[in-house]
């Protein structure tokens, strides 16, 4: 999947705290300027959770960005059972 990168407008009327497919439950909040950890989140709560893949292309920056972004990152990487993360040059 490749999302807008660093969607402005995520939110589009959605309440996250009220999110009925709780995608960003025990994960955190993105901020609400910046939605690539939304989409993320929305991919990864899709899968299937027993033989679930996804390809999701996001910008370099989420590696490295702190606060919300950083918490989810650190959450998505110890508690989905992520494999790997590439950093493409």
């Amino acid at each position: 999947m490749n999302p807008p990168f660093s969607d402005k407008d995520w939110t589009d009327g959605l309440k996250p705290n009220e999110d009925k497919y709780k995608r960003f439950d025990g994960y955190g909040i993105p901020p609400e300027k910046n939605g690539d950890y939304a989409w993320f989140l929305h991919v990864l709560k899709a899968l299937d959770s027993d033989r679930g893949k996804a390809g999701i292309i996001l910008p370099h920056g989420v590696l490295f960005r702190g606060n919300a972004e950083e918490t989810i990152r650190k959450m998505t990487c110890y508690t989905s059972g992520q494999k790997e993360t590439r950093r493409l040059r």
